[in-house]
């Protein structure tokens, strides 16, 4: 039995890429647009009409400002001549095309964490369900040595599903006596088997106990509600603590 998949990377990323992709078109659209109107602004010229010259200058001379005294112009000056502007028009449009494409780089960011989060409320469920589904816990069961069981385990009891959590408590059992050498494990061997490989342990009348319960909630379809799981689970852990110091501890 091939094993499931639980995580589809692959997909993820292509639509991440999508996702951003789609998002900040608008935005580079809206900042093409921006910047072409911020050029034609500029680019425009400032039409001068002599009488309004001539209005301004009239009240520019009636102004006065007290405490300021008025400087004498140094011969040799042309009053009229004009000053060397600093304004550079080049300058301000890169400034303005930086700060719209800071602004874009910002909305990118985060759309890209929106999409993660709820990217992670969607698929999280969708893993649970695969790590716990029967064909992967089968999976398990068939290929026990290189399996994990803890993390399936772990979610089945996050989620109440104290059954299945019954189940994987038991291959997790068979799964330390196989690495404390306690037992051979085989594919197409039976729990009673192991049993009989465990006839002289110390643990091996807990060991009966608990595969007798898991036989009747697993093989007999029983369900399992929260309080009757509370009174057995802990059999399930004194079980395997007394089974975990036998294991080597390259096996660990």
């Amino acid at each position: 039995m091939t094993r499931p998949t639980a995580y589809p990377t692959v997909r993820r990323s292509r639509k991440l890429f999508l996702f951003v992709l789609i998002a900040g078109l608008p935005a580079w659209l809206w900042a093409q647009k921006f910047h072409a109107s911020q050029s034609a602004y500029l680019s425009q010229k400032l039409n001068k009409t002599d009488g309004a010259q001539a209005v301004w200058d009239k009240k520019r001379k009636a102004l006065t400002y007290p405490g300021l005294e008025k400087k004498e112009k140094k011969p040799g000056k042309k009053s009229g001549a004009p000053k060397p502007s600093s304004f550079n028009p080049d300058l301000k449009r890169f400034s303005s095309f930086l700060r719209v494409l800071f602004g874009i780089a910002a909305v990118a960011f985060i759309l890209y964490l929106v999409y993660r989060w709820m990217d992670a409320r969607r698929t999280t469920p969708s893993v649970m369900n695969v790590e716990l589904s029967d064909e992967h816990l089968d999976w398990i069961e068939e290929n026990l040595p290189e399996a994990d069981v803890r993390t399936p385990l772990d979610m089945a009891l996050e989620s109440g599903a104290y059954r299945k959590a019954i189940r994987l408590y038991y291959l997790l059992i068979i799964k330390h006596l196989d690495e404390a050498g306690q037992v051979h494990w085989q594919p197409d061997k039976t729990n009673r088997t192991y049993l009989n490989e465990t006839a002289g342990a110390d643990y091996h009348s807990l060991f009966r106990r608990v595969t007798r319960i898991f036989e009747d909630i697993w093989y007999g379809e029983r369900p399992v509600s929260v309080d009757y799981f509370h009174t057995v689970q802990p059999l399930f852990q004194r079980l395997d603590a007394a089974i975990t110091p036998l294991i080597p501890a390259d096996d660990e």
